[in-house]
């Protein structure tokens, strides 16, 4: 939806409220690096909640639909990179499973729960598998490695999506 009225001038409480905004979304991106921080759909949400309160000062409906579709990525990349860090690293299929319980059953421990998790259940599933310790090692590491990319990914979505509100909004406002 455009704006009416060309003449129609940004006021000065929609300004703070987009700055405000971008900060939000930019502190956000940060914790987005910690597994399991639920980061992504907050910064999706504020877009969503700029438009419904200030409608045509707010980004456009298809940069909308755009942040939505990179959220869900996003998502999909923190749920799988995990499981696809141990496999890269040759974990069959229990070592995937491990990695997947282990970061699960991690999240009850805090971040050092959430960072070791998927190694050892990684580690425990291969060796329950029959594998030796050090290829079973080698798939947590892998389920860890997987982990930390997933999170470094999450984290340039999350500055992809408060650019894609930046510059939605400054075309619609200005």
């Amino acid at each position: 939806m455009e704006r009416q009225n060309w003449t129609e001038e940004v006021t000065a409480v929609e300004l703070i409220v987009f700055t405000l905004c971008i900060l939000l979304m930019l502190a956000l991106s940060f914790c987005a690096l910690i597994p399991s921080i639920p980061a992504i759909p907050i910064v999706t949400a504020i877009p969503f909640l700029h438009r419904l309160i200030f409608k045509s000062h707010g980004a456009p409906g298809w940069i909308l639909a755009l942040i939505g579709v990179f959220c869900a990525v996003a998502l999909l990349l923190d749920t799988l990179a995990g499981s696809y860090g141990a496999k890269k690293m040759g974990a069959g299929k229990l070592g995937i499973i491990g990695a997947i319980v282990g970061g699960i059953a991690g999240l009850f421990f805090g971040l050092p729960g959430i960072i070791a998790g998927p190694f050892v259940g990684a580690l425990l599933f291969e060796m329950l598998g029959g594998r030796k310790m050090k290829e079973s090692a080698k798939a947590g590491l892998g389920a860890t490695l997987g982990i930390f990319a997933g999170a470094l990914g999450k984290f340039a979505i999350s500055l992809l999506i408060t650019i894609l509100f930046c510059v939605g909004v400054l075309k619609n406002s200005f």
